[in-house]
């Protein structure tokens, strides 16, 4: 599974997709890249809640 979470407005966005469990991480290429706030894009397993920066795109990955 691959989720992109596109936050085209001036302020940071948290997006929860309910039902979705089981280990989520960023990608490697956005993780290992050199744009900061893209690197501080996040999933919280708790809640199933993406978080996002202004700005950007967050790129996450599911093993499976």
């Amino acid at each position: 599974m691959a989720a992109c979470v596109l936050n085209a407005p001036p302020d940071a966005v948290a997006q929860k997709v309910p039902g979705l469990s089981g280990s989520v991480s960023q990608s490697p290429v956005q993780r290992d890249g050199a744009d900061s706030a893209a690197k501080s894009a996040a999933y919280d397993s708790s809640s199933s809640t993406f978080s996002v920066p202004a700005r950007t795109v967050g790129v996450f990955v599911q093993p499976g």
